[in-house]
């Protein structure tokens, strides 16, 4: 079974810590362009999706409270979460470094 510690598939839903209404993941490992910080998720309001520039909500995985749905897991899926767990200590590493603590 997959936990908020590992990664959520694109397309899952979510509800954070202290926010009304769910989310769906769109992007994982994403940085804010105007702050330099990196976080480990991008998300949409659910169901509404993206409705407008900079209605995305950057988010950690430690403030999610509750996976509603998994995204789609197919074999570029698997691949995928593959890929970001071999990259997870560089990026938490990185997040250190632009002063983010985990």
């Amino acid at each position: 079974m997959i936990s908020t510690q590992d990664w959520l598939p694109i397309g899952s839903i979510v509800h954070v810590e202290g926010r009304d209404g769910l989310l769906m993941v769109i992007a994982c490992m994403v940085g804010d362009e105007s702050t330099g910080r990196l976080w480990d998720y991008a998300a949409v309001p659910y169901p509404q999706g993206l409705t407008g520039p900079s209605r995305d909500v950057m988010l950690d995985k430690g403030s999610i409270d509750g996976v509603f749905a998994l995204g789609f897991l197919n074999a570029d899926g698997e691949r995928m979460q593959r890929l970001l767990c071999q990259a997870q200590a560089r990026f938490e590493e990185d997040k250190l470094v632009a002063g983010v603590g985990l």
